[in-house]
């Protein structure tokens, strides 16, 4: 890999050449990964490296689990919204037209 097709980041003082994204969105993923990994060393839960990575991938597959949830049920909420919108539209139009 190339520094010409990847970008570079740097995770808890490691160096990381990664393709995707833009260099901006990669550069933004790798500082929120970056931050929660010393937001658990500030906390003093120093472990192996390994469990480190799983649980902060844990934590953060848990954040993105609970905001498809959260989408869900906006989306729900809103559909429900737009039946009973419709119902009414449709109840004016009848009265209308008689």
């Amino acid at each position: 890999m190339t520094q010409n097709d990847a970008t570079a980041v740097e995770i808890l003082g490691e160096e990381f050449l990664i393709r995707g994204a833009s260099p901006e969105r990669i550069r933004a993923l790798a500082d929120f990964v970056d931050s929660r990994f010393r937001e658990m060393e500030n906390a003093g839960r120093l472990q192996d490296p390994r469990r480190q990575a799983v649980l902060v991938s844990l934590n953060i597959a848990e954040e993105v689990f609970r905001e498809r949830e959260r989408l869900v049920t906006e989306l729900t909420k809103t559909r429900e919204r737009l039946d009973r919108c419709e119902r009414i539209l449709d109840g004016a139009v009848e009265v209308e037209s008689e």
